[in-house]
């Protein structure tokens, strides 16, 4: 099946953020090519990467969609943007954050999913007389720290420029 790659337009039925070509550049660059596996495993990895983009960071984004017919979280409008002459990331373009979280994650697939089914953690155990302790307040589920800050600035009140306006 063919990856359907958003392109900054806001396509009703994009997949995924970045190409597979995109994404083995990258990988190529950072030694971890060998690690990045075949093609259709490749497009595979990054449909899981967006969709783990989608379920983590959704709602949390800055600005807004671009468009209400887009399938994706991104491009979107008023994220604000250090670099650009009117203070805002372009809403016809994918951030490079996005591809490269996206990168980072589809090659983490590899190892396993990213999103799992989670338990409490079992902190002691006793067979006989049974007795379990179980720990309290703890996730089960992996953190992608690289990924987080990759993504920090583009996140509302994350690290983006925030205008103060005296009166």
């Amino acid at each position: 099946m063919t990856l359907i790659v958003e392109d900054g337009s806001g396509l009703a039925n994009a997949e995924c953020y970045a190409s597979v070509d995109e994404a083995s550049a990258y990988f190529e660059a950072r030694g971890k090519a060998d690690a990045w596996g075949e093609v259709d495993d490749q497009e595979a990895a990054l449909r899981l990467a967006t969709d783990y983009l989608t379920q983590i960071y959704h709602g949390q984004w800055a600005g807004q969609r671009a468009t209400t017919t887009q399938a994706l979280d991104w491009p979107r409008a008023g994220v604000p943007f250090h670099d650009s002459p009117n203070g805002l990331y372009p809403q016809d373009k994918i951030p490079v954050e996005i591809k490269r979280a996206s990168y980072e994650l589809a090659i983490r697939t590899v190892d396993g999913d990213l999103l799992t089914d989670t338990t409490r953690a079992t902190l002691s155990e006793t067979v006989d007389v049974i007795s379990v302790t179980y720990a309290s307040g703890q996730s089960q589920q992996t953190q992608f720290t690289m990924v987080h800050a990759i993504v920090r600035p583009l996140l509302f009140g994350g690290g983006g420029m925030i205008s103060v306006e005296r009166g």
